[in-house]
Order: structure tokens, then sequence, then C-alpha cells
């Protein structure tokens, strides 16, 4: 609703400047022929085509540039929008209570949290690019694991109770929801919940 009022304004003013500025050449071309009768001739030929000009310019700006400025300005703000949303969803992430961690479709790790440091003991630069299974999971599990993590990989959600391994080797006993993320009906990646139980 603010756009299209915005845009109306910014076209009105348009008008409402061209007009002005039509009526004030035609009163300055008045004055001119009344005072220099022999040049009137010229001088409505020379304001007429300057008027012409003005013109057209004005309804090739409005007509061409017009759209392409406010599809440019719908383009910055649908990037703003973007970057609000993905703000929020870095925080939500962030300061997730449980341990989160985004991995593509071959189990790589592509983003953990603060928490999933917490509860496991890998950073960022540690985790990022390994294979979350061979990163966190059990040998005598890690069968298991690999077959929640294609169950999920073909669309379906996974949600158990299991152990996973500290990278000082202590088992965390922990409650794991595997969850698809899909973008225009195409699955992207996978999200991994850890709850410490």
């Amino acid at each position: 609703m603010e756009n299209k009022t915005a845009h109306y304004t910014s076209s009105k003013q348009l008008w409402v400047i061209a007009g002005l500025v039509i009526f004030a050449t035609e009163f300055l071309v008045m004055y001119w022929i009344e005072a220099y009768p022999h040049l009137g001739i010229q001088i409505r030929a020379m304001v007429d085509a300057t008027l012409t000009s003005l013109i057209v310019s004005s309804l090739l700006y409005y007509f061409s540039f017009h759209p392409l400025n406010q599809q440019i300005a719908e383009r910055i703000q649908a990037v703003d929008d973007y970057k609000v949303q993905k703000a929020y969803l870095e925080e939500l992430i962030e300061n997730a209570p449980e341990a989160i961690v985004i991995v593509d479709n071959e189990d790589r790790v592509l983003k953990i949290n603060s928490e999933f440091t917490r509860m496991f003991g890998y950073e960022a630069d540690e985790a990022i690019g390994r294979d979350i299974n061979s990163l966190i999971v059990p040998e005598e599990l890690a069968g298991n694991a690999r077959g929640i993590s294609q169950n999920v990989a073909e669309g379906n959600r996974a949600s158990l109770e299991s152990v996973r391994r500290h990278k000082n080797g202590s088992p965390v006993y922990v409650s794991i929801l595997g969850t698809p993320v899909h973008v225009e009906g195409s699955q992207i990646g996978v999200y991994g919940i850890y709850r410490d139980i």
C-alpha cells in the first residue's frame, strides 16, 4: 500500500511540476511577444519547440525510466527483506537451547550453533565440511546412523533417542530430530537438532 501511495504521489508531483513549467514558459512568451513584437514569430517557434521537447522528454522518462526505477526499488526492497529474514533465522539458530547442525545431502556439515559446540566440543571451523556421522557417531552405531541419514535424505523426518560421541570420546545421550530442508520442491539439506537427555 505504501509503495502504491508513493508511486501515485511521485507521479502527481511530476505532472504538477511539468504544468507549472509550461505555464511559466507561456507567461514569459507572452511578455516577450508584447515587449518585442518584431521577434514574436521566432520566439513562439523557439518556445514551442522547447515545450514539445520538454513534454516528450517527460513522457519518455515516465513511461521508460520510471518503471525501471520502480523495478530497481522493488528489487532492493526484496534484498533488504531477505537480509532481515536471514538475520532472524541466524539469530534463532545461534541462540536456540538445542544443538543444531545443518548438513547438505551428503551429510557434510554446513553450519553448527554454539550449543552444538558446547554439547559435542567442536568449534565451527573443526566441524564444517566434515561428515556428521564420522564426527559425532560412535563406531558401534555408525551403520544405524547412516540408515537414519539415508531415510532423511529421501525426504522423511527422523525422531529418536540415541547416543552420540563428544570430541573427547565421552558418550552424549541425546534425543535427535532430523528434518529435510526443501527449496522450491527440491531437498537441499537437513536440519539436525540434538537435545541432551
